[in-house]
């Protein structure tokens, strides 16, 4: 057995127990509570007739009816129980956990992507949202998964935009030549165009880190060397796909911002609300701690973090540049229109508007 052999057999033993704990984690007392105020409102939601969900109940719902319509077939299936009710949404976190292992093996490459997809499937699986809202018979893992999906679809796009189909026209070679890449892989596409259309139809804010990934890939294939004319329509064609399988949404979406928001129960946050509300979000692992040792362990991590964005703009360049801007984009560009949205239109800043951080 060689050692690369023996380190991927290792690695799936690793990635098998951190699904597991993962799936632990969120089936553990998946019934033990009663439904609260907004899982009751699935149930009624997932009561209605076919046509009401398509119709009438965009009209108050804040929510798309995709996730209430998934649940109205699942129960007809598993029943109405406390447990069998919030089982899809943990299904849809783990799903989580085990993509976002698979995009970090796509960033990490041959020689870290081990390391990176491990670490990420890890804290995803630790981390206390996630575990929180895959308890909770709301569409909020299905989202996160619709966005898990599209990042990893568009990490390896990024990554291997593809390979030259004729080494003669090589930039490097010919300076004026027009370079032509292979089409990007069929997967790939498919992951950005459907985890766009489960983002979009699963959470109202699903447009924000749908519209940010369609931003960053215009400017990506702008600015991004070797990127072919095929590419750039195979883009648009997912593009066109995604706004015709969401459209039907659109009026719903349009008709949500033009409410009377005057006297909503979340009230605009102050500094301290918004600073509690970013904590609870990205700040508290579940595995609670004393609180200096928490400290310490935060630390550490920022710092791991730091040293390796460092590392991948300073020792490579190129493809991960790329993949930097896009998480900073994803990450930072996602709070601040969550911020704006609170301040500007409707105050929506709760810790589960913030799950795809």
């Amino acid at each position: 057995m060689t050692e690369t052999t023996r380190g991927s057999r290792y690695a799936w033993a690793i990635l098998a127990a951190i699904l597991a704990l993962a799936a632990a984690l969120r089936l553990a007392g998946l019934g033990a509570q009663p439904l609260w105020q907004d899982e009751a409102a699935s149930l009624w939601f997932a009561g209605q007739g076919w046509g009401s969900l398509w119709s009438e109940v965009p009209r108050f719902e804040t929510h798309p009816p995709f996730y209430y319509m998934l649940l109205k077939g699942w129960i007809g299936l598993a029943g109405t129980g406390e447990a069998a009710l919030r089982l899809p949404s943990a299904l849809f976190g783990l799903a989580t956990v085990a993509l976002l292992y698979g995009a970090g093996r796509i960033v990490g490459g041959p020689r870290a992507g081990l390391a990176l997809g491990l670490t990420a499937a890890a804290l995803t699986a630790l981390w206390t949202l996630q575990i929180v809202y895959a308890q909770d018979a709301r569409p909020y893992t299905l989202a996160c998964l619709g966005v898990a999906l599209m990042m990893t679809g568009t990490l390896r796009l990024v990554m291997r935009p593809g390979a030259a189909e004729n080494p003669a026209e090589n930039p490097a070679e010919n300076p004026n030549a027009t370079p032509n890449a292979t089409p990007a892989p069929v997967w790939a596409l498919a992951a950005l165009g459907l985890g766009m259309v489960l983002a979009l139809w699963s959470h109202l804010l699903g447009a924000v880190p749908a519209g940010l990934t369609a931003g960053f890939l215009l400017l990506w294939w702008l600015r991004g060397a070797q990127l072919s004319r095929a590419l750039f329509i195979r883009l648009v064609l997912v593009a066109l796909a995604v706004v015709a399988l969401c459209w039907p949404h659109a009026l719903n979406v349009l008709n949500q911002l033009g409410r009377d928001f005057s006297g909503f129960w979340i009230a605009p946050p102050d500094l301290e609300a918004l600073m509690r509300v970013t904590q609870q979000a990205i700040g508290q692992p579940t595995l609670r701690i004393d609180l200096r040792i928490e400290i310490l362990v935060s630390a550490v991590l920022a710092g791991l973090g730091l040293a390796g964005f460092w590392l991948l703009l300073t020792r490579t360049g190129g493809p991960r540049f790329w993949v930097v801007g896009y998480l900073v984009a994803l990450i930072g560009g996602h709070w601040l229109a969550v911020v704006a949205l609170s301040y500007l239109v409707q105050p929506v800043l709760l810790p589960r508007t913030l799950i795809f951080l």
